[in-house]
């Protein structure tokens, strides 16, 4: 991406939701062991707003760092409001950020769109549905052409909506690289999806008791990449390329990466650990799934190697 541009310096990378900072610090430690010329082009700054999660941030991107003297190569953002318009030259990326964003849960009753509520009565949680809250729910399916199939449970991210608006006012030149788990629209809403993509998540294990251990198990739905496109446009970024980041990591040569650890003085147990590791990452019905949505401005539909 950054030859792709012209090589610009800086080279700036906005990591949005980065949880422990992992993928960040990996990305520069490369870098300085790699790629110096892209290294010393290369600014990141980091989008979080949680005070704990940019404390831990800033440790793992420092130990990749080589040293206090090139700290302000990274920075932290509350917001991507804190990005000047068509400020980033470089790429704006997240991993699985969109599909954790609040959703509005729906359904589809005699044809009408309703939308499910929660109430507090005897002690306990219940459910009812009513009238949408908003009516960006009903245009939202509107501009799809599409509903849910009758009686079926679905989810809509308005969101991420505005989330990609934001992106797209943030990029000046460059790229969006989004990981998440998703689909078009007419799959994620089709009428033998019944129970929607809501799922909740405690110590790695899925459930589908969304009011178990209020506050302690993650919550995600899958996006709709259609209307995730449609904003992006609608922001001025073109699309470049969706693949599945089993096809993303092939291109990229993953593979080959495994076999030059086969001749490394590895143990036996860190080859196989890379290799479980590897297994995972490809894996069609889990990780391998998620979905690299690629979108750019001013970069006249570049040849990408992730993009085959």
């Amino acid at each position: 991406m950054w030859e792709a541009i012209g090589r610009p310096e800086p080279f700036t990378i906005v990591e949005m939701g980065a949880g422990s900072g992992a993928l960040a610090r990996d990305i520069l430690d490369w870098a300085r062991r790699h790629a110096p010329e892209f290294f010393a082009a290369v600014a990141c700054r980091l989008v979080e707003v949680s005070d704990d999660l940019a404390a831990g941030q800033r440790r793992a991107v420092q130990s990749a760092l080589g040293g206090d003297e090139r700290l302000e190569k990274a920075a932290w953002l509350p917001s991507l409001e804190a990005v000047p318009e068509a400020g980033v030259v470089g790429c704006l990326l997240s991993n699985e950020l969109a599909d954790a964003f609040p959703v509005h849960r729906v359904t589809v009753r005699g044809g009408q769109l309703q939308e499910v509520y929660v109430r507090w009565r005897s002690g306990r949680f219940e459910e009812e549905v009513g009238p949408p809250s908003t009516p960006a729910l009903e245009e939202y399916f509107h501009r799809l052409g599409l509903m849910p199939g009758e009686d079926c449970q679905a989810e809509v991210n308005l969101n991420a909506l505005e989330w990609m608006k934001a992106v797209g006012r943030a990029l000046g030149h460059g790229f969006v690289m989004t990981f998440d788990y998703g689909y078009p629209a007419d799959q994620l809403y089709a009428p033998w999806r019944r129970q929607g993509t809501f799922l909740c998540f405690y110590r790695h294990n899925p459930s589908t008791d969304h009011y178990a251990r209020v506050g302690r198990q993650d919550m995600t739905s899958h996006v709709d990449l259609t209307s995730l496109i449609r904003a992006g446009e609608e922001a001025g970024l073109e699309t470049v390329g969706l693949t599945s980041q089993a096809q993303f990591l092939d291109a990229l040569g993953i593979g080959g990466a495994l076999a030059g650890a086969a001749q490394a003085e590895l143990s036996l147990e860190e080859y196989y650990a890379r290799r479980r590791a590897l297994t995972e990452l490809m894996d069609p019905a889990g990780l391998g799934r998620i979905q690299v949505l690629i979108q750019g401005k001013g970069v006249q539909r570049p040849r990408l190697l992730g993009l085959g």
